[in-house]
């Protein structure tokens, strides 16, 4: 995560929030991680 956050130029919030909305797209599709 850290790689990504250092690449994009995240702030650590701005990184919280991508996680737990892309998290909560997956469930709502359905879908899982693995």
């Amino acid at each position: 995560m850290h790689t990504l956050q250092a690449q994009h130029n995240l702030s650590d919030a701005r990184m919280d929030f991508m996680i737990r909305d892309r998290l909560s797209w997956l469930r709502f599709l359905g879908l899982s991680l693995g």
